[in-house]
């Protein structure tokens, strides 16, 4: 059993990944780490899967489940059962939004993702250098 303050530490070990820095809510991406991952595009995939919700107003949401513990995504901040209702600010109308962002990630500075988590909406943002 680990103390309180061993216990802080060694989880922040745990989600310490080489290219990705975290402080709260933001979190600084190196664009070689990135390029990396998205290489092999469909390991990402299998790291967790979302679920397409349509809400009444006609906009879409994703929830995101079965999260990998060591996956991306885990070190990118996002959660078991996170709802990501936009991007960059505007509310998702369709699925060609998400697939087109993933196709130019490497070439944006900035994303910020804001989604519902235990029904209070957070934003994270990720600054790719």
């Amino acid at each position: 059993v680990l103390s309180p303050s061993a216990s802080k530490t060694y989880k922040k070990q745990l989600k310490e990944i080489d290219g990705i820095e975290n402080d709260g809510n933001n979190f600084n991406i190196k664009k070689d780490f990135l390029k990396d991952k998205l290489g092999d595009i469909s390991s990402i995939l299998t790291q967790a899967r979302g679920i397409q919700i349509n809400n009444p107003d006609g906009t879409i949401s994703f929830k995101v489940v079965d999260i990998e513990p060591g996956g991306v995504f885990a070190y990118l901040g996002v959660q078991d059962n996170d709802i990501i209702t936009h991007i960059n600010g505007e509310p998702i109308t369709e699925l060609n939004q998400v697939m087109s962002l993933f196709g130019k990630i490497g070439n944006i500075p900035n994303l910020k993702l804001t989604m519902k988590r235990a029904g209070e909406p957070i934003t994270q943002n990720y600054n790719i250098k």
